[in-house]
């Protein structure tokens, strides 16, 4: 829909003498009363013989006045519209209605030009009209004379048969009717109906016990639905004995395990510490010995000093529990076992305290002789 069309339809309806009073902006909301009272007065200008039962109250009863008006559109007038847009009652019914308004202003524009012509072209004119409704008799003859066809055809086949079918027909109306005959077949067919009747009542009979079990199994079913509903509220509202002790456990494990977070990385904080320590012992017991013609610093690392240093770091990463447990030992005075002193991570730290306790004794005498 857009602003012309609405614009366009009102003006035409103010030309035609609608008796609605149309606005351009009535048709931004839907409204299917204004649009079914205008619809109904466009077509019965169109078609003043068309009735067709002005009710627009129940959804069904507006269904049926449009199809009826749309179909009586399409048939008389070729006018195609969409019945689902004219229910929307809405701008796009605008559009649909367009058509019957042009329609019809159309008409009425020819026949003002009409009257405006003289008296001789005029008459030409209604001669012209005469003629054309002339054809359209032709095509309602040529409707009409197809049934005629048909019949005439159809007697002409019968009649072409008559004198066969005069012989059996004469024959079977001289024909003598056996009683005993005719009470036979008359007591079969009896039979034949009590039998047949007889069989329907006995699938009234099943379909009346087949509806009683059908009945019985719903309400089982209704009833045990009903029950397991009841036990699962019961069982929604009520509380699992064990739900108090799990919550319990549950509280005390995260307590453990903020415990243990923070003793591992306390316990990383002390090996990083004693590894800055190890590495501090060992620049001090370390020989320098400075060139003068080369230039070193005295926090120079070399690549095997890194090298073995990450060696040592990564073993005692990955043995945290044993060095805790030889500290321990160390502090209780206990010595270690046989096969702690045979592995080489125990000989190497064996060796690195006797080179640390040498080189302290020997830091001591210096110490000594320059007191001295």
């Amino acid at each position: 829909m857009t602003y012309k069309e609405v614009r366009e339809f009102t003006a035409i309806l103010q030309e035609l003498e609608c008796p609605e009073t149309v606005e351009i902006d009535m048709f931004q909301y839907p409204d299917f009363p204004l649009v079914a009272r205008i619809l109904n007065w466009l077509v019965s200008r169109c078609d003043p013989n068309f009735s067709t039962p002005f009710e627009i109250e129940a959804e069904q009863d507006r269904v049926f006045f449009l199809k009826a008006i749309v179909d009586h559109l399409n048939l008389k007038y070729n006018l195609v519209l969409d019945p689902r847009k004219l229910y929307l009652a809405d701008g796009h019914a605008v559009r649909e209605l367009l058509k019957v308004a042009r329609h019809l202003n159309n008409a009425a524009d020819v026949w003002k030009k009409v009257a405006a012509l003289p008296e001789a072209t005029r008459t030409q004119e209604d001669a012209k009209t005469k003629i054309l409704a002339k054809v359209a008799d032709f095509g309602t003859s040529r409707r009409a004379r197809k049934p005629g066809t048909v019949t005439s055809s159809d007697m002409f086949h019968l009649l072409r048969n008559e004198s066969e079918n005069h012989m059996v027909r004469t024959a079977a109306l001289n024909m003598k009717l056996d009683p005993i005959k005719v009470e036979t077949a008359l007591s079969e067919s009896l039979s034949q109906a009590e039998n047949l009747a007889t069989e329907y009542e006995q699938k009234f009979k099943n379909i009346e016990y087949d509806k009683g079990n059908l009945e019985a199994k719903i309400k089982k079913r209704e009833e045990e639905v009903e029950r397991l509903q009841r036990r699962l509220h019961t069982i929604h509202k009520s509380k699992p004995s064990q739900m108090g002790e799990t919550e319990k456990l549950e509280a005390e494990v995260a307590n453990l395990y903020g415990q243990y977070s923070n003793r591992y990385r306390s316990l990383l904080g002390l090996e990083n510490h004693v590894r800055k320590l190890q590495s501090l012992l060992d620049d001090k017991t370390t020989p320098r010995h400075v060139d003068e013609s080369t230039p070193t610093s005295a926090n120079t690392v070399t690549p095997d000093d890194r090298l073995a240093e990450d060696t040592d770091s990564m073993q005692m990463r990955h043995r945290p529990s044993l060095q805790v447990r030889r500290v321990a030992m160390d502090q209780e005075g206990e010595p270690d076992s046989e096969e702690d002193q045979s592995s080489p991570y125990n000989q190497q730290r064996t060796n690195s305290a006797n080179a640390t306790s040498i080189s302290q004794k020997k830091s001591q005498q210096e110490s000594d002789d320059d007191d001295f």
